[in-house]
């Protein structure tokens, strides 16, 4: 069934509306469709009711010459037929088919072996540009469709036959590179539309087995429209483009297709495996030159050591420590107290020196409370997997003069000791 006729005015008399003896279920439900039509009483108006029935495959029988490629083109001349070839029925005295036999036949096109089709009715009906059909898939004929010109109306002045615009022809021409993959590769698909009057403004949809692949491509001025798609699924994958023109008085849509071999794979498992020995190696750098200078000011001595860098390259991350420890200061001057107890020193490690990732500076250590004398301190640490890289540690060393102290110059050591795991 292509299209439903409007209503026309006849001469007073009987209708015949010509059924076969025997009709098919479906028939049945295109013919009650428009059997209200008989039931209108009045006189003058009698409507004159003519079906046309499009008869399709839905296998592939040996013998026929029957192939998904000529579906395809099948499924895409009823979906014109159905949809935007209803725009211009009306200029032949006819009406567009409404939404319910536009869905059946949407079901039956469906059963074509290769047509490209919505998967659904719903989404079918969304995008068919037929005048009865609103943009929500639902039935506009109830409220807007428009009445029959005056000329359609029994009198002496009948309408004439329109001339209705037609397109010039356009071919659309697939590709895909390369024409075989594997599962996952991307494959370049392009569509090449032409017409005897030039390039075609317009857009080209890609599809495969029915399924969009992405929005429109707009064909650019040599009517080209190029896309990418993986396919995951190995065999023979039928890759569609449908051009339609901007305006479709000037140009017809086409279509065309492309096979693209994805091929099969036998994936296997091949253990492999290796070991990976310790590596790097902890430094730990002092100036070898120069003494730490403490300037004294009242009964207290001040200082700063020297910059202290601690490398590590290990690929095993233990970690590490810094402490360090006074010995006692000691003079050469004569008197009876010239030994200052190393506990006397404290230091506060340097927060803002540049360290590696995961090091911590250790904690302030008071002059005689206990000071650096008895116990070492941690100048700073790093735990089981920090402290990989550079570190560059430092302390501010702080004195406490003893009252008793005999005036003179004093020497110390400061002993830093490197443990080359966390503490």
């Amino acid at each position: 069934m292509l299209a439903e006729p409007r209503r026309a005015q006849a001469s007073r008399g009987r209708r015949k509306v010509a059924e076969p003896d025997r009709v098919s279920r479906g028939q049945h439900r295109l013919l009650d469709a428009v059997r209200p039509c008989d039931r209108d009483q009045h006189a003058a108006r009698r409507e004159l009711t003519y079906l046309s029935y499009l008869i399709v495959p839905t296998d592939l029988a040996t013998g026929t010459g029957f192939s998904t490629s000529k579906g395809y083109t099948l499924g895409a001349f009823g979906s014109y037929l159905l949809c935007q070839g209803q725009q211009h029925v009306n200029q032949l005295g006819y009406a567009a088919l409404p939404v319910n036999l536009v869905g059946d036949s949407y079901q039956q096109l469906s059963k074509v072996p290769g047509a490209s089709l919505p998967g659904s009715l719903s989404a079918f009906l969304t995008g068919c540009d037929n005048p009865t059909i609103t943009s929500s898939g639902t039935d506009a004929l109830s409220n807007g469709a428009p009445m029959p010109p005056a000329c359609d109306q029994k009198g002496p002045t009948q309408c004439t036959s329109p001339v209705l615009p037609e397109g010039t022809a356009t071919v659309t021409a697939v590709s895909a590179s390369p024409a075989s993959a594997i599962p996952g590769q991307a494959v370049t698909l392009t569509a090449t539309v032409t017409s005897a009057s030039g390039t075609p403004p317009g857009s080209v949809q890609f599809e495969v087995a029915g399924t969009l692949v992405g929005s429109p491509v707009p064909v650019d001025s040599s009517g080209v429209a190029t896309t990418t798609e993986t396919f995951t699924t190995a065999g023979v994958q039928v890759v569609s483009a449908v051009f339609t023109p901007d305006n479709v008085t000037d140009f017809q849509p086409s279509a065309g297709v492309v096979n693209v071999i994805v091929l099969p794979t036998i994936s296997s498992i091949v253990p492999l495996a290796t070991t990976i020995p310790p590596a790097g190696a902890f430094t730990l750098t002092v100036p070898s030159t120069g003494m730490v200078s403490m300037t004294v000011s009242g009964s207290s001595a001040a200082g700063d050591i020297l910059p202290v860098v601690v490398s590590d390259s290990r690929n095993t991350y233990p970690g590490w420590s810094v402490s360090g420890q006074a010995s006692d200061f000691t003079t050469s001057s004569p008197g009876p107290d010239t030994i200052i107890s190393g506990n006397e020193l404290g230091w506060m490690p340097d927060t803002t020196a540049s360290l590696a990732s995961g090091v911590m500076p250790g904690g302030a250590v008071q002059a005689a409370a206990p000071g650096l004398g008895s116990a070492p301190a941690t100048l700073a640490s790093a735990s089981a997997g920090a402290g990989f890289g550079t570190s560059t540690l430092g302390a501010h060393l702080s004195l406490v003069i003893p009252p008793t102290a005999v005036p003179g110059p004093y020497t110390s050591v400061l002993t830093l000791t490197a443990v080359t795991s966390a503490p």
